[in-house]
């Protein structure tokens, strides 16, 4: 499904997440905001979810992965993230998200990025993050941990 560049306003309708077969979700270029649907977290065949201006054309764009920043998402990272085991992706950077960094995340055994900075996240970094062990890149710069 894609429906970047039409300036879109307020949150990822919930009905989004009742697509079962959904395998691109592309947002780029919108005005979203307020907090990822949960049900989003039950998409178990979505191979990309991007509300980002993201090349296209980029091999990179068809990675399996999560990039939601430059927008003002809200609350807490959700920790349904985690049920995405084989995620190679997460850049959540540069909206609003709060809390503290869920521990699910470990459960994203192939992860190789993880950005999160310029939030308002608190606490401590998990230390269980440290078994990711394809983990290249971790920015949680710009946050209150």
């Amino acid at each position: 499904l894609r429906l970047d560049r039409n300036e879109l306003e307020g949150p990822i309708p919930q009905e989004f997440g009742e697509m079962t077969n959904l395998r691109y979700l592309i947002l780029t270029k919108n005005l979203l905001t307020g907090e990822i649907p949960p049900n989003i977290g039950t998409l178990f065949r979505l191979q990309f979810l991007s509300t980002w201006n993201l090349a296209i054309n980029s091999s990179k764009a068809w990675n399996f992965g999560f990039q939601l920043s430059g927008n003002n998402f809200q609350g807490e990272i959700p920790p349904w993230f985690g049920g995405f085991n084989k995620v190679q992706s997460i850049v959540l950077s540069s909206n609003a998200f709060s809390g503290d960094i869920p521990a699910s995340l470990v459960e994203c055994s192939g992860l190789t990025y993880l950005d999160l900075a310029s939030n308002a996240l608190t606490g401590a970094i998990p230390s269980s993050l440290t078994t990711l062990t394809f983990l290249k890149f971790f920015n949680a710069s710009y946050n209150n941990l």
